[in-house]
């Protein structure tokens, strides 16, 4: 993947935009010079650019919301700013964009913090996933494997090429009916294919619950998203927020594809990237 791409899809886009547009809404505050009213133009719209293809899966209303704040603010320092109540105006609408875009830095940066996952030694780990966790059918280093090496745990790896969250319940089926610890890292099929956002959020949901149902303490891989493919990511944290499932940040994932020589084809892992995948997991974990 390239730089573009990789800060599209680990959240950085995100963070770069609403920096931006702060940045010029605070310098139109400050200056009254022609040349800080056109960069404000443009940075405010750049911004909110960057911001909608970050595809950043936060609720439709809070983007509704930056948007109405943010093109109030530019209508009223072009069209109404020598007019009667334009600086009340302007200033309510500016004060809009700052609130609304700290609350939603701090609501992703949230979403954002490096998970902990504390556990038994003696709990069994099931892997559910796709090609990201089977490999390619040749592979003969894979993640889950390395990381029972690396962790003395005991992991069964269910995971098969080509699944999504409609033909993982038959993984999900080979669970025993005893509490365990459940890695999913399923969905990119789904989000890659011809799947709705809607069937994948069913067909998540169907997972969870049967997992749920059994017990058994989740841990799920966010997708990393590429634009207007935002509903994928609310599926996913909606659904762990219900089921109370411990999400690991999209960030983390990404920040594997684009370790040179840690994918095969931009995608899936090679040897390397199965053992920082490893490392990774199990970086999240405590076991006692």
């Amino acid at each position: 993947m390239n730089q573009i791409a990789l800060g599209l899809a680990d959240g950085t886009a995100f963070f770069i935009g609403i920096g931006l547009l702060l940045a010029s809404v605070t310098t139109t505050i400050f200056s009254k010079s022609r040349l800080a009213q056109s960069s404000a133009n443009i940075g405010c719209l750049v911004s909110l650019v960057v911001v909608l293809l970050s595809a950043t899966p936060l609720p439709a209303w809070e983007y509704v919301l930056l948007c109405v704040f943010t093109a109030g603010f530019l209508l009223y320092i072009n069209q109404f700013r020598n007019r009667k109540h334009s600086r009340r105006l302007r200033a309510i609408f500016a004060a809009g964009v700052v609130v609304v875009s700290i609350a939603v830095a701090v609501q992703e940066s949230l979403n954002q913090l490096s998970p902990v996952f504390t556990m038994s030694a003696h709990t069994r780990i099931y892997v559910v996933g796709d090609s990201i966790s089977a490999g390619m059918g040749r592979d003969t280093v894979l993640w889950p494997p390395l990381l029972s090496d690396m962790t003395g745990l005991s992991v069964s790896n269910l995971a098969l090429p080509g699944a999504n969250v409609q033909s993982a319940q038959e993984q999900i089926a080979k669970i025993p009916n005893i509490p365990s610890v459940v890695i999913l890292e399923i969905g990119g099929n789904d989000l890659l294919g011809p799947s709705s956002s809607e069937q994948f959020r069913k067909g998540l949901e169907s997972i969870l619950d049967r997992l749920h149902q059994g017990r058994h303490h989740i841990l799920m891989v966010e997708l990393p998203l590429y634009p207007f493919k935002n509903a994928f990511g609310e599926a996913q944290r909606d659904l762990a927020r219900k089921y109370g499932v411990t999400l690991i940040p999209k960030r983390y994932f990404t920040k594997i594809l684009g370790t040179e020589g840690a994918t095969l084809d931009g995608l899936h892992l090679s040897p390397a990237g199965h053992k920082l995948f490893a490392e990774t997991i199990a970086g999240i974990l405590i076991v006692r």
